[in-house]
């Protein structure tokens, strides 16, 4: 598959066909803005919880740590096809839908794309370390994609509710929302 600046000193690009799909994810109404800051025109994505985020939101989200997200270049980085899925699946408007369920705290705490590092820090710590906005019942709207056994743990087994889901989304499980 002939790739997009091949020979660039970044190192290997996205193929021409994946590029074209990333972009066309990224100009849907849900990602036109950061799921975190609300700042226009997104080119960073958390490939584990599925969602695009600005350059400045993504600084703080790779000081999470990997283990809660994974955060990749839209322009810069390879994203693989699985990467690819997981943005198509879940996309701003789930990933939120899950992460800020409880939308009076967060919508009360959530930064403006030019609010200071800070309150920007803030909030993406209290929305994915501490889990601070989301509800087990809007967790457990994810349902794992992958063996009969992963199900099981998305859907709360012995009473994880929806925790179980947020938690393996975070830490890169293969999470898709039931439609």
């Amino acid at each position: 598959v002939e790739a997009s600046d091949a020979g660039s000193p970044r190192g290997p690009q996205r193929p021409r066909a994946l590029q074209a799909e990333v972009q066309e994810l990224m100009d849907l109404d849900e990602n036109r803005t950061c799921a975190d800051c609300g700042a226009d025109a997104p080119d960073w994505c958390s490939v584990n919880i599925g969602n695009f985020i600005c350059i400045e939101c993504s600084g703080i989200h790779r000081k999470l740590g990997a283990h809660i997200s994974k955060v990749r270049s839209t322009t810069l980085d390879l994203l693989l096809p699985e990467n690819i899925a997981r943005l198509r699946a879940v996309g701003n408007e789930k990933a939120n839908t899950v992460w800020e369920a409880d939308s009076v705290a967060a919508t009360a705490m959530k930064p403006a794309p030019d609010s200071e590092r800070s309150v920007r820090e803030a909030f993406v710590i209290a929305k994915y370390q501490n889990r601070q906005f989301y509800a087990g019942d809007a967790a457990a709207a994810l349902v794992g994609t992958g063996a009969a056994a992963d199900d099981e743990d998305f859907v709360g087994r012995g009473g994880g509710g929806g925790d179980s889901a947020a938690a393996a989304s975070t830490r890169g499980a293969n999470v898709a929302f039931k439609l």
